[in-house]
């Protein structure tokens, strides 16, 4: 008689305790495949009459505004929600305006909205089909509007980036957390690399 324990053989415990072990090692792995796919997937965004296509995070909202052609946000984040933004603004009257102009125009609305506002640098950026355009990279402090809980300050991290095109400045925003801003920066760089004007 071999030896047991518990009366089952140990060659089948063993066999019995390595197939578990395979069986949990394989449904942790395709729960983190299938955790990735989600946390870095991409929906596409089209809007013929703006004229725009894109990609943002499939995880993240929607967000429809008078002001803006596409807004999404990434509510995960309950102190302040990442936000990635497309506004148009029509330049056709004056064709002497180019990115820089925009964003020192930009810079202006957003010292007087914006508390504690402060533009850091002007970056020349490249992304997707677009050269040489002009960015500007900024901080400012946001505080909870929630009246029901105590104002929590953030601070915040912002890049706006200009595109112009046929008498038109697109600004394409970027704003996060400041301790977010890192994580979220390959995420706005995918979703701006996706965009068609």
């Amino acid at each position: 008689m071999a030896a047991t324990i518990d009366s089952i053989p140990i060659r089948r415990q063993i066999a019995l305790d390595f197939m578990m072990w395979l069986l949990l090692f394989l449904g942790l792995s395709a729960a983190l495949v299938l955790r990735q796919q989600t946390l870095y997937s991409f929906r596409e965004y089209v809007d013929p009459s703006a004229g725009i296509r894109l990609r943002y995070p499939t995880h993240w909202l929607l967000e429809h505004q008078d002001d803006s052609l596409f807004r999404a946000v990434d509510v995960a984040n309950p102190r302040f929600e990442t936000t990635f933004q497309i506004q148009r603004i029509p330049i056709r009257s004056f064709p002497e305006v180019t990115g820089h102009t925009v964003l020192y125009s930009r810079s202006i609305e957003y010292a007087d909205a914006l508390s504690n506002f402060r533009t850091l640098e002007f970056p020349t950026l490249s992304f997707g089909e677009f050269e040489e355009l002009q960015g500007m990279v900024y901080t400012f402090v946001s505080s909870s509007s929630n009246p029901l809980i105590q104002p929590e300050v953030v601070v915040v991290r912002g890049l706006d980036i200009v595109v112009i095109r046929r008498g038109l400045a697109y600004v394409i925003s970027y704003r996060a957390e400041i301790s977010e801003y890192d994580q979220q920066l390959p995420f706005f760089r995918r979703f701006s690399e996706s965009l068609r004007i």
